[in-house]
C-alpha cells in the first residue's frame, strides 16, 4: 500500500450493494479491505462469508472475517424471539447495526485493521452541519432504497468516520 493512501474497511455481505461500495472506493484511490461478519454458524453463513471473499478476490482486495455468531445470536436472534413473543413488532436490523455492524465489526475495522474509515453499502448519507458542529444522517437520494432510518441510533464518533458512497447515487 502506498503511504498516502487511506484504508477503508467495507462491510462486505456479498450483496451488490456493498460489493459496489468497495468497488466505487477502489476506484477513488483507498486501499479497500472487505469485512464479513459471520453471523451464525450454519452452512448459509458460510456461503455468504464464501460468497464476499470471492468478490473481494475479483477486486483484488484483502478480506477479513469476524466471527460474530454469539454475540449475533445474543443481540439480535434474541431479541428478536423474544420481542416477537411478548407481542411487540421487533426490528433487528437496527439492532444489528448497532451492535454488530456498527459495534463489533466497526471496532474490529479500527483496531484490528487499522481502518481510517468503515464503510457500507447502505442508501443514506452523513453530512456535517457546520452550525450545530454534528455529524447528522440524511436520506440517500434514491427514495426506493433510502435506509438513514437504519442508522438512528449510531453516536457521532461512529457517524464521524463512515463512508456510504451509495447515498448520493440512484440504484438502476
Amino acid at each position: 500500500m502506498a503511504e498516502n493512501k487511506k484504508t477503508a474497511v467495507v462491510a462486505m455481505s456479498c450483496g451488490v450493494d456493498s460489493s459496489v461500495t468497495a468497488l466505487l472506493l477502489q476506484q477513488k484511490g483507498y486501499n479497500v479491505i472487505g469485512l464479513t461478519g459471520k453471523m451464525l454458524n450454519d452452512t448459509a453463513s458460510e456461503a455468504v462469508v464464501q460468497n464476499a471473499k470471492r468478490v473481494a478476490d475479483k477486486l483484488g482486495i484483502e478480506h477479513s472475517v469476524y466471527d460474530a455468531s454469539s454475540e449475533f445470536q445474543k443481540k439480535v436472534v434474541d431479541y428478536f424471539t423474544e420481542s416477537y413473543k411478548s407481542g411487540k413488532t421487533p426490528n433487528p436490523c437496527i439492532m444489528c447495526n448497532q451492535y454488530i455492524k456498527w459495534g463489533l465489526l466497526f471496532d474490529y475495522a479500527f483496531t484490528t485493521l487499522n481502518a481510517d474509515i468503515f464503510a457500507t453499502g447502505h442508501y443514506a448519507q452523513i453530512k456535517f452541519n457546520e452550525k450545530t458542529g454534528r455529524y447528522e444522517i440524511h436520506r440517500g437520494i434514491d427514495n426506493t432504497k433510502d435506509q438513514s432510518y437504519f442508522l438512528y441510533r449510531l453516536n457521532q464518533k461512529q457517524l464521524s468516520q463512515i463512508l456510504m458512497p451509495l447515498g448520493d447515487r440512484k440504484s438502476t
